[in-house]
């Protein structure tokens, strides 16, 4: 395995595009970027930010589906010495006052529409500033630090820049030496990316990386093997450091090509396959499943894929074994954290469907990982303890929120992750439960609270309490059990459409349940295990 040298996002794409200036870098439906294309429109665009204002340490924060643009801006902002917020497209109205506010951002840039999800209609709704300002002099007392809007798309709208614009005016050659003298003072230690993610309480909290997250997606591609040969089809959103970090990092690190789908629909993925002649996947276990069980997998030619990353630990072998009976493909399991940078350990190339099922792997290059018991010590091999991890590629911690980072990371500098797990005497690691009260569903972490919040906010809701319980398809569905208020009635669809629309989606329980009291413990905690088991007994 080859040794990763570290390097800013920017320094890692001039290499790749030097390396392989006229091979196809990126391929969206009817368009493609080479190599040496994208480079020039990271360079026009970095250009277009700073005639806007945007400086050195702003965070930029992406509202937008997988497309091109969304990728020049990621090493555009990185190249200009910005940090990029990326933000869930299924994120509503809540959840994006709560990232503006919290990341501080300067600038946004959004998408048109997608899947009935109009991203101009919601910017408007919490900033109505936007028609009575000149775009770019947005001045918002909700939030005073955000002046520009940036729309990808053909349309124009009042008070927001159109992406193209922004672009093209980066061919000014007037800030070629103003772009030379940041781009020289850029370090790998600069924050390059403030990811939100979900904890165990509260809103979701911004995740601090740096340039050393290149490292950690280096070492996923050595293990996939990736070459420039390879093409990679990446429908993982890019708010998410799997798809964002060790998908488009670890491709761009080898030269390999990305093949992007603005949202994973199975039997598009397929005709892409096809078409394109695609090596490799990235995905958690729902996806693949969705490609198997699809009605038309067999009319489909699959024969050029060799390889899956799978993430998501726990699917069972016969799952695995399918997958890669049916695919024809090597999969490989990997476990991380956003906090992380994504991947800490990963399965090898070739190891059977039993031991990427039963654990997660070993661990990547230049990270630490132990298994820490109650007292701080390290446990021997196959004792069950907390997983901690410390190194280079670790976030610095919440941004804007000392506190939570002060839980996430000791004084020694590990990482608290929250799951438990054990090691075995060759060094492949499981994950055997959780400390943390998280429900993880299709791959996305869901904190129990930020609901709970949300519910409470219901004049007939006097508690909630909110668990994850088994789902065949997303591992975990999302289960409301619900106290009301004297003298008031719901139904469990009432609190279902009260919550669409207005939180992600994937956040929406599936399973409401009303009772007149909570189980609890003789201190009066409430014990959300037996929540679980009288909702699964049902």
């Amino acid at each position: 395995m080859r040794e990763w040298v570290d390097k800013t996002l920017w320094e890692s794409l001039k290499e790749a595009a030097g390396e392989n200036y006229n091979r196809i870098a990126v391929i969206f439906k009817d368009q493609k970027l080479t190599y040496g294309d994208f480079l020039k429109r990271v360079e026009r665009l970095a250009i277009g930010l700073l005639k806007l204002g945007v400086k050195k340490g702003d965070k930029v924060s992406i509202w937008c589906p997988n497309c091109p643009e969304w990728l020049v801006a990621k090493f555009a902002i990185a190249l200009i010495g910005g940090a990029l917020v990326p933000i869930s497209t299924r994120f509503r109205i809540s959840e994006l006052n709560h990232v503006l506010k919290n990341s501080d951002s300067t600038s946004i840039i959004i998408g048109e529409e997608i899947l009935n999800i109009n991203f101009v209609e919601m910017i408007h709704e919490i900033l109505p500033e936007i028609e009575i300002h000149e775009a770019g002099k947005i001045e918002s007392k909700k939030f005073p630090l955000l002046k520009n809007i940036i729309c990808v798309g053909e349309s124009k709208y009042k008070g927001i820049f159109p992406y193209g614009v922004v672009e093209n005016g980066g061919d000014d050659s007037s800030y070629q030496s103003e772009l030379e003298k940041i781009r020289n003072s850029v370090l790998i230690d600069d924050v390059v990316n403030i990811l939100y993610t979900s904890g165990t309480t509260g809103l979701p909290k911004g995740v601090m990386l740096t340039h050393k997250l290149l490292s950690n997606a280096f070492y996923v591609g050595e293990e996939l093997q990736l070459t420039p040969k390879d093409k990679l089809l990446l429908y993982l959103p890019f708010n998410h450091c799997f798809g964002l970090h060790n998908g488009v990092c670890g491709s761009i690190t080898h030269g390999s090509t990305i093949i992007l789908m603005d949202y994973f629909d199975a039997e598009t993925s397929l005709k892409l396959i096809e078409e394109h002649k695609v090596t490799v996947l990235f995905g958690v276990p729902t996806m693949y499943l969705m490609q198997i069980d699809h009605p038309n997998f067999s009319h489909y030619d699959i024969s050029s894929l060799r390889a899956g990353m799978i993430g998501g630990a726990g699917a069972p072998a016969s799952m695995i074994q399918e997958i890669m009976d049916k695919m024809r493909i090597t999969l490989i399991s990997t476990y991380g954290m956003t906090e992380t940078s994504c991947a800490v350990t990963q399965t090898r190339y070739r190891d059977s469907a039993e031991l990427i099922s039963k654990t997660v792997g070993m661990l990547l290059p230049h990270l630490e990982m132990k298994i820490m018991g109650p007292d701080k010590s390290q446990l021997p091999p196959n004792i069950e303890g907390e997983i901690c991890i410390k190194g280079p590629s670790v976030t610095k911690g919440y941004y804007n929120n000392i506190e939570e980072t002060k839980k996430l990371i000791d004084e020694e500098g590990w990482i608290h992750s929250g799951d438990l797990g054990t090691v075995d005497e060759r060094g492949y690691y499981r994950i055997t439960g959780r400390l943390k009260d998280l429900i993880i569903r299709g791959g996305e972490n869901i904190a129990p609270s930020e609901i709970e919040n949300f519910l409470y906010q219901h004049p007939d809701i006097q508690q909630t309490q909110v668990v994850g319980i088994p789902d065949e398809k997303f591992g975990e569905a999302i289960a409301a059990v619900i106290i009301l208020k004297a003298g008031r009635s719901l139904t469990a669809e009432d609190v279902i459409n009260f919550c669409k629309g207005k939180i992600a989606s994937y956040k929406v329980p599936s399973v409401v349940k009303f009772v007149s009291e909570f189980p609890t413990t003789a201190s009066g905690k409430i014990k959300k295990y037996e929540l679980k088991k009288m909702i699964n007994m049902q």
